[in-house]
């Protein structure tokens, strides 16, 4: 019979440690580096990718041209941006052909600027807000 902790228990107040090989820490390192390399010289185009594929939102108050009276909450419309030089963020949509034009706070999901004309698809979320999506 034999007294005390069995040998392979760690003694009281210690949590058991897995055993960690030398060489995975390096193995950590490198890959930490590598990884902030690449986000520090490929930065500004990976979030211009991720925001053309509409991942970034961007909420900004803006002139709305619609009826109000027939978009009611929940309802989709689809809506256009047009093209403006110089480039710049999108400040005005059309979502009916109407001359009523509200202040509205608009979400965007996607590329938000004048380089070209943008189709979107927007939900009245409330009565000063709704959502638009990239077509």
């Amino acid at each position: 019979m034999t007294y005390g902790p069995k040998p392979d228990t760690p003694p009281l107040g210690r949590p058991p440690q897995k055993y960690k090989r030398p060489d995975s820490n390096i193995v950590s390192l490198i890959v930490a580096a590598i990884t902030l390399v690449t986000l520090i010289w490929g930065g500004p185009e990976i979030y211009s990718g991720i925001d053309e594929s509409g991942w970034i939102p961007h909420t900004k108050v803006m002139t709305v041209a619609v009826k109000s009276s027939t978009w009611i909450v929940g309802e989709y419309k689809n809506c256009k941006s047009f093209a403006m030089k110089p480039v710049q963020q999108i400040v005005a949509l059309e979502c009916d052909h109407t001359s009523e034009t509200h202040d509205l706070t608009v979400k965007f999901w996607g590329v938000n600027n004048t380089e070209r004309q943008r189709l979107w698809s927007c939900e009245r979320l409330e009565d000063d807000a709704f959502t638009c999506k990239l077509q």
